[in-house]
């Protein structure tokens, strides 16, 4: 099978705490990329590097999710989907984490986490300058999602925060052989007249064989 194209869904230079600018860490218990799929996505991993001290594991809902933008940064959002989850270990360090099952997010979307319990998240953050284009990086932050409700979003534009996802898009589409199709008739041809003594013969010869055939027996 031929793999997917490899997309990064974020800001893949996450930040440490250590930043020039560092916007400190979040409290929210959600957070929502503003990086829109631009096709059909499968997202398999997350990386995420936590705000110092951490507290615990942490179990992430994780899921597709959209968002109506308003004015005034009056963004409302909610999750759409299946929820897959993801585990978040005890260290400050980066990880890695497997999005299970893995999440599809359809052209449009984005990706959500938030922790299961409706705890901080505890994530860092840090200022980004301005890149053109709107939502071209940044995230929202909202309550724990709730069961098909929509939920009023907190911008962060302009800022990065400590986790990106890994998708890859989906595998071509094999294209089927089309069969054939001859529209008309078989073509006949008469025998030449060599061709017509040469069997006549060959028939001859099996009749003949035949006759002794019955005889012996």
């Amino acid at each position: 099978m031929v793999k997917g194209t490899k997309y990064i869904l974020g800001d893949e230079k996450i930040p440490t705490g250590s930043d020039w600018f560092s916007g400190g860490s979040s409290s929210s218990e959600c957070q929502v990329l503003a990086s829109a799929a631009k096709e059909t996505l499968i997202v398999s991993k997350l990386v995420v590097r936590r705000a110092a001290p951490s507290y615990g594991e942490i179990k992430l809902g994780i899921s597709a999710y959209v968002v109506n933008p308003g004015w005034s940064g009056g963004d409302i959002g909610s999750r759409i989907g299946i929820v897959s989850q993801g585990l978040l270990t005890e260290t400050n360090d980066e990880q890695t984490i497997n999005v299970n099952p893995p999440l599809m997010v359809q052209k449009g979307q984005y990706i959500a986490i938030w922790d299961l319990y409706g705890s901080s998240l505890r994530l860092l953050r840090t200022w980004r300058r301005p890149a053109p284009g709107i939502h071209s990086s940044g995230y929202w932050e909202a309550p724990k999602p709730v069961n098909d409700g929509s939920q009023k979003l907190q911008r962060w534009m302009s800022y990065s925060t400590s986790w990106y996802a890994i998708a890859t898009g989906l595998p071509p589409e094999k294209k089927k052989k089309k069969r054939r199709e001859i529209d008309m008739e078989p073509i006949i041809q008469d025998c030449t007249e060599e061709e017509i003594i040469e069997k006549q013969k060959q028939l001859a010869e099996a009749e003949e064989l035949v006759a002794e055939e019955i005889l012996l027996s």
